[in-house]
C-alpha cells in the first residue's frame, strides 16, 4: 500500500517574515492581501483585528503592529526550501496547491524505521526551517492533502537556530543525490554599499565524508564559537565545495569496541573544530637518522602521501616515550653524567653521524642511562671535533 504525509503549512504567509523562533512582537503582526487581513498573531487579534478587516481597522485597533503586505514570492521560496529538505526521505516530493509539500514514502518506510519516526523528523526538519505544520498520512496524495488542510493544527516548537535549516536543505539534496560531504564553507556576509565589510568565510574539512545534519550542526556549533565577528551578519551562505558518492553504513553483528572509524573521525573533526587544526596533531615521522628530524608532527587535517612514509628503525634500537624538544646539556661529576643523581649507563652505544648534507652534521654516541631511582633517560655523548676534546652530555628523551 502505498504511503504519503502531506506538510501543510498554514501560517506560511506570515512566518515568511516571522519564522517560529522570532521574539514575540510586543505590539502584534498582521498580513495584509489585497489591503485586507490575510493573517494575524495572537497579539493582534488580541487586540480585535479580525481576518478581512480593512487596512484602516487595523491601524485603528492596533496601531503599533507590524504590518506586512503579502509576499508570494517569498512565500514559494520557503516552500521549495521545505520540499528540498524533505528529500532525504524520498526524491518523489511534490509542492502542491494551498501552501502544502506531499511525499511518497512508501519505499522509505523500512529505511528510517516506520511511519511514525518519518513523520517525527519531518517535524524536526519543518522545526528547523521556522514554520508552523499540520501533518498527515494517507494511502493517496489527494487524501493526504484534504487531511492535512482540515486536521488538527500543531504548532511545532523550535529548538535550534537559524543556521540548521541550511544545513537541512543541504542534507536532503545529498540524500537525494546519494552524495556525502567531505568540504563545505560558510560565508558571513556584513555591511554591504559604501562602508562594506568582506565576508567572513568559514571553512569545514570533514575526516569522514556525511550526510547527517546532527553531525554537521555540532561543527557548526564549534565553529562558530570560536569565531569573532568584526560586524554583525546579515546573512548566511553555505556551500558544498567538495562531495563524493555516499557509501551505504555497514552493520556489523557485532560492533567495534571501542567505537568505529568513522566515529574516531567525527570526533577529530570536533577536537579541531573546537581547538583549532594546529593544536591536533598526529605524528608524521621523516626518513632521518637525526630524531629531532625524524621527530616530526602534522595537524590531523594535513595529508601525508604514502611514499614520504620512512622505514621503522629496527625494533632492537631503545627509543623513548617522550623526546625533548631541545637536548638538555648534563652536568658531569667525576667523569659521569649527572642528572639529579649520578646516570649509570646500561645498554651499548647507538652511533649516530648523519646531517652533512644540510649543514646540521650530529655526530652522537647514544646509550640507555639510568638514575639512582631507576627512572631511565636517553641520553648521548658529544663525539670529540678536531677542535675540541671536551666531553659533553645530553639528555634526548624520557622512557614511560
Amino acid at each position: 500500500m502505498a504511503v504519503l504525509v502531506a506538510i501543510h503549512l498554514p501560517r506560511l504567509s506570515l512566518e515568511v517574515f516571522r519564522p517560529r523562533w522570532s521574539p514575540r512582537t510586543a505590539n502584534g503582526c498582521v498580513v495584509l492581501d489585497k489591503d485586507k487581513v490575510a493573517i494575524a498573531d495572537a497579539v493582534a487579534r488580541e487586540a480585535g483585528v479580525l481576518l478581512g478587516m480593512k487596512r484602516g481597522g487595523v491601524v485603528t485597533l492596533a496601531p503599533d503592529a507590524l504590518v506586512y503586505d503579502r509576499a508570494p514570492v517569498r512565500e514559494q521560496d520557503m516552500l521549495r526550501e521545505v520540499a528540498l529538505a524533505l528529500m532525504r526521505f524520498s526524491p518523489m516530493v511534490a509542492v502542491c496547491e494551498e501552501d502544502t509539500v506531499v511525499v511518497d514514502v512508501s519505499a522509505s518506510l523500512r529505511l528510517f524505521g516506520g511511519i511514525l519516526r518519518i513523520c517525527h523528523q519531518i517535524r524536526q526538519i519543518v522545526d528547523a526551517v521556522g514554520v508552523s505544520v499540520r501533518m498527515s498520512v494517507a494511502p493517496t496524495g489527494q487524501g493526504a492533502w484534504m487531511l492535512a488542510k482540515r486536521g488538527h493544527r500543531r504548532v511545532l516548537k523550535m529548538r535550534s537556530l537559524e543556521r540548521e535549516r541550511l544545513v537541512v536543505q543541504l542534507c536532503g539534496w545529498l540524500s537525494a543525490q546519494q552524495l556525502a560531504l567531505t568540504h563545505a564553507s560558510v560565508t558571513l556576509e556584513h555591511e554591504r554599499g559604501r562602508e562594506a565589510i568582506e565576508p567572513t568565510t568559514i571553512d569545514l574539512a570533514l575526516a569522514e565524508p556525511t550526510w547527517h545534519e546532527e553531525h554537521l550542526v555540532r561543527l557548526l556549533k564549534e565553529r562558530l564559537g570560536r569565531v569573532e565577528l568584526p560586524a554583525a551578519v546579515i546573512a548566511v551562505r553555505l556551500t558544498a565545495t567538495k562531495v563524493q558518492a555516499a557509501e551505504p553504513p555497514t552493520d556489523t553483528l557485532f560492533p567495534d569496541p571501542g567505537g568505529s572509524a568513522e566515529d574516531h573521525n567525527r570526533l577529530l573533526e570536533l577536537l579541531v573544530a573546537r581547538l583549532g587544526p594546529e593544536n591536533v596533531l598526529r605524528p608524521a615521522p621523516t626518513s632521518d637518522h637525526r630524531p629531532e628530524h625524524a621527530n616530526r608532527w602534522v595537524s590531523v587535517s594535513v595529508s601525508v602521501q604514502d611514499a614520504a612514509r620512512p622505514e621503522a628503525p629496527p625494533c632492537d634500537l631503545p627509543r623513548p616515550t617522550w623526546l625533548l624538544e631541545t637536548p638538555l646539556r648534563l652536568m658531569v661529576k667525576n667523569h659521569r653524567p649527572f642528572y639529579g643523581s649520578t646516570l649509570k649507563l646500561v645498554s651499548t652505544g647507538e652511533r649516530i653521524e648523519a646531517g652533512w648534507f644540510d649543514g646540521d652534521l650530529a655526530a652522537r654516541d647514544y646509550f640507555v642511562a639510568e638514575a639512582a631511582d631507576k627512572s631511565c633517560y636517553w641520553i648521548y655523548r658529544e663525539r670529540p671535533s678536531a677542535t675540541s676534546d671536551e666531553v659533553r652530555w645530553f639528555l634526548h628523551g624520557l622512557f614511560g
